[in-house]
């Protein structure tokens, strides 16, 4: 009778621990998906950044471009 009584309490703090390590990971793997979304909107804001930079970047090309060839004329 004690061996099943002592198997019983090891079976339910079994099931006890095995509850708090799915609760964990359940935690775990929210914050995961909440971490992987930040780095999504960091990653668009990125691409966004660089590609308002490459348009400014062009039209003062194109402006330093225009300058040089109104120089070229007045010369």
């Amino acid at each position: 009778m004690n061996d099943k009584t002592t198997l019983q309490n090891h079976l339910e703090s079994f099931k006890f621990h095995m509850k708090e390590v799915n609760e964990s990971l359940y935690k775990f793997e929210s914050e995961s998906e909440k971490e992987k979304a930040k780095i999504e909107n960091l990653k668009h804001s990125f691409i966004t950044v660089v590609k308002l930079i490459n348009s400014e970047m062009l039209k003062t090309m194109k402006n330093v471009e225009d300058l040089l060839k109104l120089s070229n004329l007045k010369e």
